[in-house]
């Protein structure tokens, strides 16, 4: 997204500089910079609400903007194809939820597969999820668990250990079930992520359009919320600092911020919807076989959101809300529980993972756990700005601003996004 953006506003008169301050979301020009065939970042803030959901408008530009891509890109180009995403959810708000769906078919996935790790807490948002069009609803009541392990026995068995004491075990199970589902279905594509994720792309139907035939994996990486206040409601619409990842960031500015990153840093993954794959954990996909062998390098597709310009379809990156907002790091906490120092018995947790659940359970009053969490993971202004200024932190605006559209063309409630799909 903001491949040269520092360089491009300070170049602009005051007046541009002001509209970008306001209205901070960016495209690809339809003008290609002559000298190095790249497409430069603009400003945009006449995007006819119609092009968000029309096929034959989706998108920036038309056909004659391809013409500086190498064609080598353009050469025996699938069609496009349909994709979805897979998730394993747990105590979140039916609000929460439905950003989630609604952002993600706006921006061209056509199926949602939601697993409710425990239906009777989520009682109320299942009856609501139900109802939403081209999502699929599943209640990992006892049942289900057994009727998995009836299905698919050999992976099963791999989790089957860790099943009540890790969540990442219930992941892998369930989106081995969506996987299934989805190549019935006839889907091209699955994307694992949690709800408390978004995949940045423009159009992820664009997108996966121009990737490589032979690719059958494609590694995105993360952001992470830069969190700004600790009271945070509803992470799409409110959070839009985002730390990169610092596999992109020099390792001196790297020294000088020690908590930097608070989670993974590895990124999430889309799979080419096949016979034969499976989660290689909850960040990658591989082959069944004995030990479900991961991708290959060359089977593989990795992006870091700096590739924009080198494929027409541009570049994808996962903006994870991780810690968005002291109730809902607090409420995650109190559902993990007391989980092990160890991830399947034998790799440490994070260290602000572990951090964050002895505190949540040791303060009584919250006012320790809240000491924590402003301390460790909101920043302060000045540091913001510091960072801000070095590009390790950018703003992200088009997660909400999609929103926002939703909720102009009909209203959150009763809108059903590309009914015509």
């Amino acid at each position: 997204w903001s491949g040269r953006l520092e360089s491009s506003i300070a170049s602009r008169p005051v007046e541009s500089r002001r509209l970008h301050e306001s209205h901070p979301i960016l495209r690809l020009s339809q003008e290609s910079d002559s000298e190095s065939g790249n497409w430069t970042l603009s400003d945009t803030s006449d995007v006819d609400l119609r092009d968000l959901f029309k096929d034959e408008l989706r998108g920036i530009g038309d056909e004659s903007r391809h013409q500086s891509i190498d064609a080598k890109y353009l050469d025996s180009v699938p069609p496009k194809g349909k994709s979805c995403i897979a998730l394993l959810v747990r105590g979140q708000s039916d609000e929460i939820i439905k950003s989630f769906v609604n952002y993600h078919r706006a921006i061209g996935f056509d199926w949602i597969f939601i697993f409710f790790d425990d239906p009777e807490m989520d009682e109320q948002v299942i009856r609501a999820a139900k109802s939403w069009n081209r999502v699929s609803v599943y209640e990992c009541t006892p049942t289900f668990w057994r009727e998995e392990k009836i299905r698919d026995p050999e992976y099963f068995k791999v989790y089957e250990p860790h099943l009540n004491t890790e969540v990442m075990a219930r992941q892998c199970i369930v989106v081995a079930r969506a996987i299934a589902d989805a190549l019935d279905m006839g889907i091209d594509w699955l994307l694992h992520i949690d709800v408390d994720e978004a995949l940045l792309v423009k159009d992820v139907k664009e997108f996966l359009q121009y990737i490589p035939a032979n690719a059958s994996q494609i590694r995105c990486l993360n952001w992470e919320a830069a969190v700004e206040t600790d009271e945070v409601k509803n992470w799409f619409r409110e959070v839009e600092l985002f730390k990169i990842n610092p596999k992109s960031i020099d390792k001196e500015i790297l020294d000088q911020h020690g908590h930097f990153f608070m989670g993974y840093d590895c990124g999430k993954a889309f799979v080419r919807v096949k016979s034969g794959v499976v989660p290689r954990g909850v960040h990658a996909f591989g082959l069944r076989n004995e030990s479900v062998s991961g991708f290959r390098d060359n089977d593989t597709i990795f992006e870091d959101g700096t590739n924009q310009h080198q494929r027409p379809g541009g570049s994808a990156i996962v903006l994870h809300y991780i810690n968005a907002g002291f109730q809902n790091w607090e409420r995650k906490y109190k559902l993990l529980g007391n989980f092990s120092d160890l991830e399947f018995g034998e790799d440490p947790v994070l260290p602000f993972h572990k951090l964050s659940r002895d505190s949540v359970r040791s303060s009584t009053s919250g006012i320790a756990s809240s000491n924590l969490y402003n301390r460790l993971v909101v920043w302060r202004p000045e540091e913001m700005l510091v960072l801000r200024q070095r590009g390790v932190i950018k703003q992200v605006s088009w997660v909400g601003f999609v929103l926002e559209k939703v909720d102009m063309l009909a209203g959150v409630e009763n809108f059903r996004i590309r009914d015509d799909v």
